[in-house]
């Protein structure tokens, strides 16, 4: 078993990460705003980690638009790279 240093319930964890972000699928969003419902936002990130804040906040912000993340620790380390 892998051991952290914090107290998390993984279950909670993961259960609330698949509450946020759902699972991939090709049927449009729903919002109140129809003329945002069917949209499509691509975000490209540096981490996974941004990919949960840009979720939760264009869920907030553009209810009804699809957010779709683009990267990973990967796209990050080779941006860090190419500006140090």
């Amino acid at each position: 078993m892998i051991k952290v240093n914090i107290d998390i319930d993984p279950i909670r964890l993961f259960s609330d990460f698949m509450v946020l972000t759902g699972v991939p699928t090709l049927s449009n969003e729903e919002g109140p705003d129809p003329e945002l419902n069917g949209k499509r936002l691509g975000v490209v990130n540096g981490s996974s980690w941004t990919s949960l804040w840009s979720t939760w906040f264009g869920k907030s912000i553009l209810p009804g638009v699809k957010i779709i993340n683009v990267g990973n620790e990967a796209v990050q380390l080779n941006f860090m790279e190419a500006h140090h």
